[in-house]
């Protein structure tokens, strides 16, 4: 999982590269569209990648730092930037209208506006001076594959496209086909599956065709009755707004029917095309064909088609490949083979492009238990920090460990026996997915005294909490993020990264921008972290989440004088749910603290996490017992109370 110390998620980007990040706007037609550039530091020009999203409201944070939106983090998954980073290339997005900065409506907007906003995106490059403009290049996934086509073929700036899980058909039959997909996979016989097929692809001739708004709703009610029994909300009439409105703009209307083999036999750059055998959104069958198709028509000599047999719409391993399968994830992450084709798709083409001045500094290989630990130093910048890095890394793992009853564990149950991790300068961020930790170190420090240890802190800590034991779905990041931060500040006092009154200062702020973060008292916690469509919530959900680890450790300890605390239910949930098919959820947090504290914590969460009423933070710690503590005056608090407080905040 991502962290950036989370007071300052917002304005510092992560992106687990050494890069200069800046904001910048540009126009296409009558949109003001605002984006992120993100430049490696290195000498010279740099060749850049133009990230071109799929359906949704995908924000220009998607491939950086993702948040809590889920649409935002399937991208990231695959279009990660410090990935294109690493190997020298500048990275490039923007917000849909009506997204993040750019105003707008990016539901109204049609896939040949899309391709402008692209067109207009390419100029805005061909005028950076820091920017090759011989080696610009197109990574898309899904409704991309609409958008990319036209432009590859007409803009010469464009020398190589990556893209992933497109079509090779129009909008109306890959909607066909997502819909014969999903009811298949939830077991509707295949003959009435197949009719949903056509009956959806005839609903939309007909429109074209010219049929009457009386005509069209007749004809779909009658095409409803012939499902019966199979949910068919795509089979319904058009209403009369959006009837009016296609069948008044043309434009739109035949966008759902542009085929981009159209622009593929014209394109002649460099294509990697990576399709997943278990895709029930696009069709990879035609896809993949049309592809070999169109591009060797084209007389086109430099192409890569992969299928992976076993893969999903997000080239992540998937049993069925539906949407409820993705949707139940609560980690996106590819097969390997992703990577590995591009590294080797731009290695081959582009040789002289990739890593540019970027050799890796340094790499030392140590032991931790039964683990290999690989440390990589991507900036000469960083071995200065080397001593620090390893004590914090050592002392991080011993003391989770002993924390959690064990080792973290991998997909198959077997414990780690190996940790990659990659160190680079810059801001103050980092990131964890199984075996593996980033992190950016420098002299940067938010409040004069948080650090990059507390953010490594923080990410060896999800090698267990989301990694080993993992949430069902984003309705509890909550508590994800929310117990890993508050043990990376205990740690960090227990460690001496903190002090005693820097630490109070921590529990301060975090109350403070819990209350006054967007949502708060109006948005769930749980609902914060599921919808968090425009990263609006980010600090109700962290923030949030912290003040409510420190509630539960207060009252765990409360009810059982002491002898138990948060760290009995962070094993119980490691004992109980870890690298199994059983993901945790809030109503097991709820059974594991009825069984270490013989209590019914339901009503709390009810009101506070499932419901939006304000934590009342003041009841279980009072600003005059934080203020005793600063002042290093703990001794006139009540003598269990002070026992509770001392475990609690790691006071002598």
């Amino acid at each position: 999982m991502r962290v950036l110390i989370q007071f300052a998620l917002i304005v510092v980007l992560c992106l687990n590269a050494t890069a200069v990040v800046e904001k910048i706007t540009f126009r296409s037609g009558t949109n003001q569209l605002a984006g992120l550039l993100a430049l490696p530091e290195r000498i010279g020009k740099h060749p850049v990648v133009l990230f071109v999203p799929g359906d949704g409201p995908v924000s220009k944070e998607a491939f950086s730092t993702p948040g809590t939106n889920r649409n935002d983090q399937l991208h990231h998954s695959v279009g990660k930037w410090a990935r294109f980073l690493d190997m020298g290339f500048a990275c490039f997005a923007w917000d849909k209208p009506g997204i993040g900065e750019s105003p707008g409506d990016w539901e109204k907007e049609t896939v040949f506006e899309r391709a402008d906003q692209l067109i207009a995106a390419i100029d805005y490059l061909t005028n950076r001076t820091e920017i090759d403009q011989s080696l610009m290049g197109l990574w898309g996934i899904s409704q991309a594959g609409w958008v990319m086509p036209s432009v590859a073929a007409e803009i010469d700036e464009v020398k190589f496209v990556i893209a992933v899980s497109c079509p090779a058909q129009t909008i109306v039959e890959e909607s066909a086909y997502l819909i014969e997909q999903q009811l298949l996979k939830q077991g509707v016989e295949s003959e009435k599956a197949t009719l949903a097929r056509e009956l959806y692809i005839r609903k939309w001739v007909s429109l074209r065709a010219g049929v009457s708004f009386g005509e069209a709703t007749r004809a779909a009610m009658h095409n409803q009755r012939q499902l019966a029994g199979v949910e068919q909300p795509w089979l319904a009439p058009f209403t009369r707004e959006d009837f009016n409105m296609l069948s008044t703009n043309r434009n739109r209307l035949e966008s759902f029917f542009y085929n981009p083999l159209r622009h593929l036999t014209e394109i002649n750059v460099p294509v990697l095309a990576m399709f997943g055998g278990k895709d029930t959104q696009v069709n990879p069958g035609t896809g993949f064909e049309g592809y070999k198709k169109a591009l060797t028509q084209a007389g086109n000599r430099n192409v890569i088609l992969k299928e992976f047999k076993h893969a999903d719409h997000v080239m992540a391993a998937a049993k069925t490949g539906s949407l409820e399968e993705i949707k139940a994830r609560t980690a996106f992450r590819p097969i390997p083979e992703y990577w590995i084709s591009i590294q080797e798709f731009l290695e081959q083409h582009f040789p002289t492009a990739l890593g540019r001045d970027r050799p890796v500094a340094k790499q030392k290989d140590t032991r931790f238990a039964n683990m290999n630990i690989r440390l990589t130093f991507k900036d000469r910048r960083t071995l200065e920090y080397e001593l620090n890095l390893e004590n914090i890394i050592r002392r991080s793992l011993a003391s989770y460990t002993n924390l959690f009853g064990g080792l973290p564990r991998k997909e198959n149950g077997n414990f780690y026996d190996y940790i990659d991790f990659d160190i680079y300068y810059g801001n103050i961020s980092g990131e964890a997915d199984p075996q593996f930790v980033a992190i950016d170190v420098g002299p940067q420090k938010v409040f004069g005294y948080l650090t990059w240890e507390t953010a490594l802190i923080h990410e060896i800590f999800h090698l267990w909490s989301a990694e080993t034991f993992r949430y069902k779905d984003y309705r509890e990041q909550w508590f994800n993020e929310g117990a890993t931060e508050y043990y990376a500040i205990k740690h960090a006092l227990r460690f001496g990264v903190l002090d005693r009154a820097e630490a109070v200062d921590v529990w301060s702020r975090s109350l403070s921008m819990y209350l006054t973060a967007n949502g708060a008292g109006s948005v769930s916690l749980r609902e914060a972290g599921r919808k968090d469509l425009k990263r609006q919530n980010y600090f109700l959900v962290c923030h949030g989440g912290l003040l409510v680890a420190l509630i539960l450790d207060l009252e765990i300890r409360h009810f059982t004088q002491n002898q138990r605390s948060l760290d009995d239910l962070m094993r119980w949930l490691y004992k109980n749910h870890n690298r199994t098919n059983k993901m945790y959820g809030l109503d097991d947090i709820v059974v594991g603290l009825q069984q270490l504290t013989g209590r019914d914590f339901t009503p709390f969460f009810s009101r506070h996490v499932h419901g939006s009423d304000i934590l009342p933070v003041g009841k279980f710690l009072s600003r005059m017992e934080l203020e005793a503590i600063r002042e290093g005056k703990i001794d006139e608090i009540e003598a269990t109370r002070r026992e509770i407080l001392k475990a609690v905040l790691e006071l002598p």
